[in-house]
């Protein structure tokens, strides 16, 4: 896999600003899924996303709205003050890179790869059977476009999700969504310092 993809993403990972934040994981997808000899559009950038990462993780960390929010950071320089769009694109970023680098080896270049996942993405659209024909000649890659991804980093997204929409509903006051350690013996000691036992 490209360095340059990885340096961006890991720069995007460890910045303290969301609007760099979500800059810089569309730019490592950016790297990795343009041609570096042909102009591609962002509506090509979007459904070469949402073929590695499934519709489903598109939707759950709402890829259209994250790209919005860059765009207008970039074409009208409205900084992003909200973590939601940050912490949705940071894990769109990582996911898309897992999955390249899933099937990145049984491609001979970039372009060969993309090329595919340019097919996938119109592979229930193709009335012509070649095309259908080189869809399958891939099928391992094809079942790994066709699976759901879960990384553990998902399971920090939807945490960090979940919690700010409790917070803006309200209910910050729950530590327990915080912090639930599994041994009450913590929980005892807790009770004790605040004379709850």
């Amino acid at each position: 896999m490209p360095v340059n993809e990885q340096i961006r993403f890991a720069r995007a990972v460890y910045t303290p600003s969301y609007t760099s934040q979500v800059f810089g994981a569309i730019t490592s997808m950016e790297l990795l899924l343009t041609s570096d000899d042909q102009i591609t559009g962002f509506a090509s950038l979007e459904q070469r996303i949402v073929a590695l990462v499934g519709k489903a993780l598109a939707k759950r960390y709402d890829l259209r709205g994250v790209l919005q929010v860059r765009h207008g950071y970039v074409h009208r320089g409205l900084d992003i003050l909200d973590r939601r769009p940050a912490v949705q694109a940071l894990g769109i970023a990582i996911t898309v890179l897992c999955r390249y680098a899933t099937i990145a080896d049984r491609f001979r270049s970039k372009q060969s790869q993309l090329s595919y996942l340019d097919l996938a993405i119109t592979n229930g659209q193709i009335s012509d059977p070649w095309l259908q024909e080189a869809l399958a000649v891939q099928p391992t890659v094809y079942d790994v476009l066709q699976s759901i991804p879960e990384l553990p980093f998902h399971d920090y997204v939807d945490a960090v999700l979940d919690f700010d929409a409790d917070y803006h509903a309200g209910m910050f006051d729950r530590w327990d969504r915080i912090y639930a350690p599994d041994d009450t013996s913590i929980v005892a000691a807790d009770d004790e310092i605040t004379g709850l036992a």
